[in-house]
């Protein structure tokens, strides 16, 4: 039986969905919903959190839509009046799928509970352990959302915040140490690491995402 290892998760922003989305590059990457697909300077493509965003021509940053790139000023302008609306977001690199037989190490929550790849461990409010999709995330007060690394929580409007507010995260339910030693099966041939999901590759081969219950689009 094949054993796929999982993907390496860089992703920068989730809407608030009970179930992790993801949306496929040209070149085969992906981004998480509500992200959009923007070229990098090496001919790739990166993610900026952010819908329908513009991707700025030095193919590093992006902006929202409806707004133009300022790269001089490294900001994002309203085009009728030429302001300033918000900085610049700087993008982050796509997640891919590998092929290693080697997976990725989980994170490990306390002797009997872990979160899968590079996820981060957040406490909830009943005192369990669950799982946010992003590493070294800020992990919310309210035990149910979390927020990517430097960004801050704000519990009022439910989003993340620096300088430009984003949607939160939510978390995943944790993975005790016995349920992560059953592999996901994709179908006869072919698995997945527990607490990863399945997902077919553009060339209809399998691919293991790192997240549960993910939805691709």
């Amino acid at each position: 039986m094949v054993r796929y290892s999982p993907l390496t998760l860089w992703v920068a922003c989730l809407a608030l969905l009970g179930l992790t989305s993801a949306l496929i590059c040209p070149d085969g990457g992906m981004c998480a919903e509500g992200n959009t697909c923007c070229k990098t300077p090496s001919g790739g493509y990166g993610c900026c959190p952010l819908p329908n965003a513009v991707c700025c021509d030095d193919h590093l940053h992006c902006c929202p839509h409806g707004t133009i790139c300022n790269l001089a000023e490294s900001t994002c302008d309203d085009p009728s009046s030429g302001s300033a609306l918000v900085p610049m977001l700087d993008k982050v690199p796509a997640f891919s799928y590998v092929s290693e037989e080697k997976p990725l190490p989980n994170t490990k929550c306390d002797e009997s509970t872990s979160c899968p790849g590079q996820s981060t461990c957040c406490e909830t409010t009943t005192g369990n352990w669950a799982c946010c999709p992003l590493p070294n995330a800020v992990c919310c007060a309210d035990g149910d959302h979390c927020c990517p690394s430097g960004y801050s929580c704000d519990d009022q409007k439910t989003c993340c915040t620096k300088g430009l507010t984003i949607p939160w995260y939510r978390k995943e339910k944790a993975l005790t140490v016995g349920a992560m030693l059953k592999d996901v099966k994709c179908d006869n041939k072919s698995s997945c690491a527990s607490g990863t999901t399945c997902c077919k590759l553009p060339t209809e081969e399998w691919g293991c995402c790192p997240l549960v219950k993910v939805r691709l689009h």
